[in-house]
């Protein structure tokens, strides 16, 4: 009898767990064992599932097995991970990666572009990997990472446009990776301190160039000689319509000098300033002219009417200062002085033409805007004085018949 009754509470603490583990089982299940077993695990194991569950693959409903295979509903160690799953090698990613980006029907509902595997092959990250062997270049998971794969717009992506700067460096201030390629590592340095990088970097300009704006994206190439005025006339395009009009442009596409970074450099752009007229230093126009040859004294002519043309903004300034305490409307002058400014910032790229006379044809019009004001300005003056004489003569005149009547009424209080 004892034998019996341990026997069914043997038997129903085993239907119990079976049960309970078969419940537990059927839940995990349904939530997918990649995952459950990888949290379950714990430590590094866990760090994938984190960083997946933050990523754009995690919305899109994106998981483990539609990567790296498996069977998301199978607990079984061997057939889930050692056979079925897939760790891609650097030469497999841009491939791997490809299966599901290179595919318009897929790829349509999220509105991406479906050529990045294209461009990417014609890159040179892309031609070291798969024509050379080179597993030291730069895949997708290098730019993109690899769980933690965030959308462009996300101001915590790799790839957001603030961020790309400091994600291309990963690599290229790598001294001991660059040396191979005879590549220098000072270009983040050196962007950081220019124009374009303050501008991006440090006041947050979102039209201001970053790395894949002049290298491109995926087809990432340094620019071909006859390629920089282009480049840069994506951003510049009246520059470079005026680039090409000049001797400049002439002689690059004979000898392929001077580009836009022979005078204004490649990383470490500044905003120019007439100084690059003047000097034998580097990228000023005494270090490929003479200094006593036609082509410098050129520069120095058109910087002489930019100068001139400055010199009359500021008087023309003064002008309308002296007349601000008037209270008189001063709208018509504060409008020719804005647009005299705006002159002398459109004869900047007309600079490029090398050509005095259509710089002149700019800097007259400043002239003709300050002359403007000057002449407004004084006729508001001698307005202004016209009133004061007027004002004087009208107070004597009150004081002389103020004293008339003094006078008039002592007399008649004597009498």
């Amino acid at each position: 009898m004892m034998k019996i009754i341990s026997i069914i509470i043997t038997y129903s603490i085993v239907l119990f767990f079976f049960n309970y583990n078969r419940t537990a089982f059927s839940r995990v299940i349904e939530e997918n064992t990649c995952i459950a077993c990888h949290k379950e695990l714990g430590g590094k194991y866990v760090v994938p599932v984190r960083e997946w569950e933050n990523s754009v693959h995690y919305e899109a409903n994106i998981t483990c097995e539609k990567c790296h295979g498996g069977d998301p509903t199978s607990f079984e160690y061997i057939k889930n991970c050692s056979k079925n799953v897939h760790v891609p090698k650097p030469a497999e990613i841009p491939f791997f990666c490809g299966n599901c980006h290179s595919d318009a029907r897929k790829m349509r509902q999220y509105n991406l572009r479906t050529d990045q595997l294209r461009l990417y092959k014609t890159s040179v990250h892309g031609k070291l990997l798969l024509e050379s062997g080179d597993t030291n270049v730069a895949t997708c998971v290098n730019c993109h990472g690899s769980h933690n794969i965030l959308a462009k717009t996300n101001p915590m992506s790799t790839v957001f446009r603030l961020n790309v700067p400091r994600t291309c460096a990963k690599c290229h201030v790598n001294k001991e990776l660059m040396e191979p390629y005879g590549i220098p590592t000072d270009q983040y340095r050196e962007y950081v301190n220019s124009s374009h990088g303050k501008l991006l970097l440090q006041k947050g300009e979102k039209r201001a160039p970053n790395c894949a704006d002049c290298h491109g994206i995926h087809g990432i190439a340094p620019p071909g000689i006859e390629e920089v005025s282009h480049v840069c006339g994506n951003c510049h395009a009246v520059t470079a319509r005026y680039y090409s009009k000049g001797p400049h442009y002439s002689a690059m596409q004979e000898v392929g000098i001077p580009r836009c970074i022979d005078c204004h450099n490649s990383h470490y752009i500044l905003y120019p300033s007439n100084a690059l007229f003047f000097g034998k230093e580097k990228r000023h126009c005494g270090s490929c002219h003479a200094i006593d040859s036609g082509a410098y004294k050129v520069g120095q002519q058109i910087v002489r009417y930019i100068e001139e043309a400055a010199i009359e903004i500021e008087r023309a300034k003064k002008m309308m200062k002296s007349v601000q305490r008037t209270g008189i409307d001063l709208s018509a002058l504060k409008n020719s002085i804005s647009r005299a400014r705006t002159h002398i910032v459109e004869v900047l790229p007309v600079t490029h033409t090398l050509s005095p006379a259509e710089v002149l044809n700019y800097t007259n019009q400043v002239k003709t805007e300050t002359l403007e004001v000057e002449k407004k300005a004084n006729d508001i003056l001698k307005e202004l004085t016209t009133r004061k004489r007027v004002l004087k003569v009208a107070l004597v005149l009150t004081h002389f018949i103020m004293i008339l009547l003094f006078i008039k009424k002592r007399s008649l209080k004597n009498k």
